[in-house]
């Protein structure tokens, strides 16, 4: 395993197997970025926490991942996934789940237009 799998800044704290991200004035791309950085490190359970409506939220990512979202990801949340499972703890924009192919989005508050 990578060096990133024992990594602390100021955004994201990575523990063995674990990462917390904190995505307060973070950009989307940025975000997006080391989400595919941490998946191919290893990590397999993610908690984003401070998400305003970032896009994108784990946009192409496959299997054997597990995130966790508190607040209001922007559209297309978890579009072209394969076998991600998202559970967001807040409300989430258009296009959750867009193109999607195997696993689970759950959102525990309200959901905008073309889901699924």
């Amino acid at each position: 395993m990578n060096d990133i799998l024992n990594l602390t800044t100021e955004y994201v704290n990575v523990i063995g197997k674990t990462a917390k991200i904190d995505a307060m004035g973070m950009y989307y791309r940025d975000l997006n970025n080391l989400l595919r950085s941490l998946h191919a490190n290893g990590v397999d359970k993610i908690e984003i926490c401070n998400v305003y409506g970032q896009r994108y939220i784990g946009t192409d990512l496959d299997n054997h991942v597990s995130i966790d979202i508190y607040g209001t990801p922007g559209n297309d949340l978890g579009a072209f996934m394969n076998g991600v499972n998202i559970t967001v703890h807040g409300n989430a924009q258009d296009a959750c789940g867009n193109t999607m192919d195997h696993g689970k989005i759950v959102v525990h508050g309200r959901a905008g237009d073309l889901l699924g």
